[in-house]
């Protein structure tokens, strides 16, 4: 009888033992596949990272302290009950970096897959030299997952139910081993299940899904002749010039060449953020960006004229187009008409000539002539060359201001035909206040015939264009020529009144903290062309600065001390300087100087900047390099001569066009670091994607 009793026990233990191993066995956590996808950041080579049990090993390359990576874990649960993931399920040992969950746990149901994100964080400097530095990161998952607590299993259902027929069976028929069978009945079912380890099981490798770093494919060109690096100062962050560490210049054609927002672009250089400044290239072609693509539509400026303006119009700061139908529309635009009163708040904008606020041709306003009058630029669409988004000119005026990408006082040099007119000149004056009144003073000369002449002003630069030297307006001439042609016999000059000093006029012009009112007519255009075109693309583009630095580096002809007046006044940039840093935060444009305001991060590509592309001041090499035929404004400007204009346009050589000049427009933008890139290998023909 005992025997029978006993053999009864097992055969109920036994399926209660093996199925408490079953459950056990089900609540293990297989993880049948880690997929490690890069969202940002400085990616590692797939082949170099790898894993071994429950251990992921990954090969990192960071640069900078403050650097991270964020990757996408997908961890799929292959159990029955649900797994909290939380920063205590892995471990991550490296010393130079951290690492932590952007949210602080995560549950991944049962049966069912999820993805975590990561972060990894560059903590500390390595001494050495970080950008040939492997970080190694070895991260493991714990082997004691955290099971929710409140799961009940199936178990304890069995156990009440072989207890109850157990426990009735030996009350009938054995009351001594009531104890004995309530200790085994509900004990050694437990013990069983303890024992079982619930662990993370690995049953396929790690799948790793990364897009190649912009900036750290191009710096593994270091050692190329593609990539040169900048060892002087560079301004890229506002009110921040400082020695570059990150500033590479991109001279290899076959690894500059980017698609993004659907456009080619030419890489120039890296910013010190770790940013790609990049200049616009046209639209790909089968997705390539070869030079021997054809004219595509554009904005097409005409040569500012004159024109009435004393109608009632329709007037806008911004515009949209539409090439398919060749037609422009204003955005919120107001009536208003053009007079003395209104004028300043018309500066700079777009009007149809009309009360429609859609037309296919459109005036951009940027100069008083006078009540009646402005100057304009006309805008169609029309064909352009491929590398550029339209043509225009720089700005509307032959004016001192006309050199600035922004100005605020206006102040309009004046030309006059020279014969042999004797007029007397002086290198001082004085000013009557009372009859508002100027006299010539200190040394003095008298020159009639200008061919003879015009290069003996020496420093006598002030005259009343009489022999009398008294006048209500006192001229400066800073700049005379004389050819046989009747046309090039002129003196410049400028009007003096109320005493205002020839320096004064230069510092409002060119220093002031208030330089920066109006818009250039390029920086208009070129903010209308991003609204576009690229505001839908903002996350991806960086605020970084762009000089238009326009400080004085010679005075030339504007000295009273100059020994001639056929001397031009020039900028701090000579056309071969190779430094870009910025001297003052009045030039430092961007979206968040107040100082020097961009409605949208864009600009131009810098003259300083080319020289640094150029191969021993080769043009022809540069011109090799940028390959687009195609004759572009940049800034900052070289020189101002006048109605002979300022070097603000690179043409087959450098070139010294006047602002009113039209040229070819080629944005340029820097992209943000971390900027991806999932394809290609920066040629012509196989461009680099950014994603």
């Amino acid at each position: 009888m005992k025997k029978i009793l006993v053999v009864i026990l097992f055969l109920l233990l036994f399926p209660n033992i093996v199925l408490a191993k079953d459950i056990c066995d089900s609540n293990n956590i297989k993880i049948k596949s880690i997929t490690l996808k890069e969202t940002n950041g400085f990616a590692e080579e797939k082949e170099e990272s790898s894993i071994s049990n429950n251990n992921i090993n990954l090969n990192l390359k960071m640069y900078d302290v403050g650097d991270s990576s964020i990757y996408n874990i997908t961890i799929e649960n292959t159990s029955n009950e649900e797994y909290y993931f939380t920063k205590n399920s892995m471990k991550l040992e490296n010393d130079y970096l951290e690492y932590s969950l952007l949210t602080d746990s995560e549950v991944i149901p049962a049966k069912n897959k999820k993805t975590i994100e990561l972060k990894i964080t560059y903590k500390k400097q390595i001494l050495n030299d970080s950008y040939s530095d492997t970080n190694k990161v070895s991260i493991t998952l714990s082997d004691t997952p955290l099971i929710n607590p409140n799961t009940k299993s199936s178990i304890s259902y069995f156990f009440i139910l072989a207890l109850f027929l157990l426990i009735s069976f030996f009350i009938i028929k054995n009351k001594k081993y009531l104890p004995f069978t309530i200790v085994l009945l509900y004990f050694i079912p437990l013990i069983t299940y303890a024992t079982c380890n619930v662990k993370i099981e690995i049953e396929s490798k790690i799948e790793i899904q990364n897009k190649k770093s912009l900036f750290k494919a191009l710096v593994a060109e270091n050692n190329s002749s593609c990539m040169i690096k900048y060892n002087g100062n560079v301004t890229d962050t506002l009110r921040k010039t400082e020695p570059a560490t990150k500033v590479y210049f991109d001279r290899c054609i076959e690894k500059r060449n980017i698609i993004f927002a659907g456009s080619c672009w030419q890489i120039i250089r890296t910013n010190e953020t770790g940013g790609i400044r990049v200049i616009y290239n046209g639209e790909p072609d089968n997705g390539k960006c070869e030079s021997t693509r054809q004219e595509h539509k554009g904005i097409i400026g005409d040569r500012p004229t004159s024109i009435a303006m004393n109608s009632p119009y329709l007037y806008s700061s911004s515009f949209t187009y539409d090439y398919d139908n060749n037609t422009f529309k204003l955005l919120n635009p107001e009536l208003v008409t053009w007079s003395n009163d209104t004028y300043e708040e018309l500066l700079g904008k777009y009007t149809c000539r009309s009360n429609e606020d859609t037309c296919t041709e459109l005036y951009n306003v940027n100069g008083y002539v006078s009540s009646k009058n402005a100057y304009t630029e006309k805008y169609t669409i029309g064909d352009t060359n491929y590398a550029q988004i339209g043509t225009s000119t720089y700005n509307l005026e032959v004016a001192l201001q006309s050199v600035g990408y922004m100005y605020n006082y206006r102040l309009k040099t004046k030309n006059k035909n020279m014969t042999t007119t004797e007029y007397l000149y002086g290198n001082s004056y004085e000013y009557n206040s009372e009859t508002d009144t100027y006299t010539l003073s200190g040394e003095t000369q008298i020159i009639g015939d200008w061919e003879s002449g015009y290069d003996k002003l020496d420093n006598t630069h002030y005259t009343c264009w009489n022999t009398t030297g008294q006048c209500k307006k006192l001229s400066f001439v800073f700049y005379t020529t004389w050819r046989s042609s009747q046309s090039y016999r002129f003196a410049e000059y400028i009007e003096l009144t109320k005493n205002e000093t020839v320096e004064e006029i230069l510092h409002k012009l060119y220093s002031s903290d208030d330089l920066n009112k109006y818009d250039s007519t390029i920086k208009s255009y070129l903010e209308n062309w991003y609204l576009n075109n690229l505001l839908s693309y903002s996350d991806y583009i960086e605020d970084s600065v762009y000089c238009n630095d326009i400080g004085i580096s010679e005075l030339g002809g504007w000295s009273s001390n100059t020994e001639t007046a056929n001397k031009n006044i020039r900028f701090r940039y000579p056309m071969n300087s190779k430094d870009i840093s910025c001297s003052n935060d009045i030039y430092q444009f961007t979206t968040t100087n107040e100082k020097a305001k961009l409605k949208y991060p864009i600009n131009l590509i810098q003259s300083n900047e080319l020289s640094c592309l150029s191969v021993d001041n080769d043009n022809q090499k540069l011109f090799d390099l940028i390959k687009t035929r195609s004759t572009y404004s940049i800034t900052p400007p070289y020189y101002f001569v006048g109605e002979n204009g300022s070097s603000i346009a690179l043409t087959t050589l450098w070139g010294y066009p006047a602002p009113v000049k039209v040229n070819g427009v080629r944005p340029v933008i820097s992209l943000k670091p971390n900027t991806l890139i999932s394809s290609g290998t920066g040629s012509e023909s196989n461009p680099w994607i950014v994603e």
